[in-house]
C-alpha cells in the first residue's frame, strides 16, 4: 500500500506559507523553570532541548528535498481545528464517552461526552453491504444470542435489529451527526476503519463524502484513518470542501515518518500517539510551521497535563470530565434530553 498521494492539494480558507520565520519557541520560556529530577516534566524538557537544534536542520534538509522534486511549497488548509496561541487543547471524547452503562460510539456515549462539557468527539466507522456508515470499532459485532455478524457484509438493518446489548445499540453515523448537530457541537473526528480493497475504499469514501462535505460548513469535521489507501481516496472525494483529513500513525512509526507521510499525501492533520509525541516532542512545533494540526490519541489521567504542554491542537480522551479539570476549562455538566437519544 502505497502512501504517497499524487493528487493536488485541495483549496481552503487559508494559505500558509511553508516556511515561516520561526516564532520564539514555548519550550524556550519554560525552561528558566527547572523540573525535579527524573520526573516527566524533567525529562521532557531535556528531550525538547536536544532536539531543538535536530528540528531546524531536518526541517531545512526536508523543504529543500522538497523543492528537489518540484512539489509545492505553499500548504492550503482551513486549519479549523488549530488551537488558540496559549489557549489549551480541544478536548475530543474518545468514541463518544466511557461508561459501563453505554455502548461506545452510541448516541448515548456521544451526548454523554457532550455534557461532561467536550469541544467534540471521535467515533469509528465502518461500512455495511448496502452502503450505510454504521458507528463500531469492531468489524465483526455480537447479537443478543451471541452469534456473531461481520459489518462489512451485512445489511444495515439487520446490524441495528440485532446487534443491540442492554447498554445501547448499534448506531448509524446519520444518527450520530445528527444529535451531535442538535446540541451544537464544532467539532468532530470520524475515524474511519480500514478496508480490504480498492473498491471497498471508494465506496467509503463516497458515502463519507455524501455525509460529512455538507456539515463540515457549519462544523469542523475531519476524517481520520490508520489505512492511507481509504485516506487518500476521502481526500480525493472531497476535494474542494472544508472537510480534512488525518492520517492516524502506527505505533511502530516514528512522528517525524507521521508527519512527512502527512505532507506528501497533502493531508491537514497528524494524529499521533503520546509515545510518538514523547520521543520527538519537537514534531508539534514542526507540524504547525507546515500548517499541520497535531491530535493527541488517546490521553488519560496523568498524561493529560504532559500532552497539553506539547502545544497540541487537540487530544483525544476516555475521561472528559477528567480532561476538563487537569486542564482548568471545566464546563458545567447538563442534562440531555433531544432527539435521537439522550446521555449515558
Amino acid at each position: 500500500m502505497s502512501s504517497v498521494d499524487t493528487a493536488p492539494r485541495r483549496p481552503g480558507l487559508s494559505v500558509v506559507a511553508s516556511r515561516p520565520s520561526p516564532a520564539p519557541s514555548r519550550d524556550a520560556v519554560r525552561r528558566g523553570a527547572p523540573s525535579p529530577a527524573g520526573s516527566p516534566a524533567g525529562s521532557l524538557a531535556g528531550s525538547r532541548a536536544r532536539s531543538s537544534a535536530l528540528s531546524t536542520a531536518w526541517t531545512s534538509a526536508w523543504s529543500t528535498g522538497v523543492r528537489g522534486r518540484g512539489r509545492s511549497q505553499v500548504r492550503t488548509t482551513s486549519l479549523h481545528r488549530r488551537r488558540t496561541p496559549g489557549a489549551p487543547p480541544l478536548v475530543l471524547g474518545h468514541r463518544g464517552s466511557s461508561s459501563p452503562t453505554c455502548r461506545e460510539n452510541s448516541v448515548g456515549a456521544v451526548l454523554g461526552a457532550m455534557a461532561h462539557g467536550a469541544d467534540g468527539v471521535e467515533v469509528d466507522v465502518r461500512l455495511t453491504a448496502d452502503g450505510v456508515l454504521v458507528c463500531s470499532h469492531d468489524a465483526v459485532v455480537a447479537t443478543a444470542l451471541g452469534r456473531e455478524l461481520v459489518v462489512a457484509r451485512t445489511a444495515a438493518a439487520e446490524l441495528v435489529a440485532r446487534a443491540a446489548t442492554p447498554h445501547g445499540r448499534l448506531a448509524t453515523l446519520s444518527e450520530v451527526l445528527s444529535a451531535l448537530a442538535d446540541r451544537g457541537t464544532t467539532d468532530v473526528v470520524v475515524e474511519a476503519k480500514p478496508v480490504d480493497d480498492q473498491v471497498a475504499a471508494f465506496r467509503t469514501a463516497r458515502a463519507l463524502a455524501a455525509l460529512l462535505v455538507p456539515l463540515s460548513t457549519s462544523m469542523g469535521v475531519t476524517v481520520s484513518s490508520f489505512d492511507a489507501l481509504l485516506l487518500g481516496a476521502v481526500r480525493r472525494t472531497v476535494f474542494g470542501s472544508r472537510l480534512r483529513t488525518a492520517l492516524l500513525g502506527h505505533e511502530g512509526e516514528s512522528a517525524v515518518a507521521v508527519l512527512r507521510r502527512v505532507v506528501d499525501a497533502g493531508h491537514d492533520e497528524a494524529h499521533l500517539s503520546l509515545r510518538m509525541l514523547r520521543q520527538s516532542p519537537h514534531v508539534v512545533r514542526m507540524a504547525h510551521h507546515r500548517g499541520i494540526s497535531v491530535t493527541a490519541w488517546t490521553v488519560n489521567g496523568a498524561e493529560l497535563a504532559e500532552v497539553a504542554s506539547l502545544g497540541v491542537d487537540a487530544l483525544i480522551t476516555d475521561d472528559v470530565a477528567a480532561a476538563r479539570t487537569v486542564l482548568d476549562r471545566s464546563t458545567p455538566v447538563t442534562a440531555l434530553g433531544m432527539v435521537g437519544g439522550t446521555a449515558c
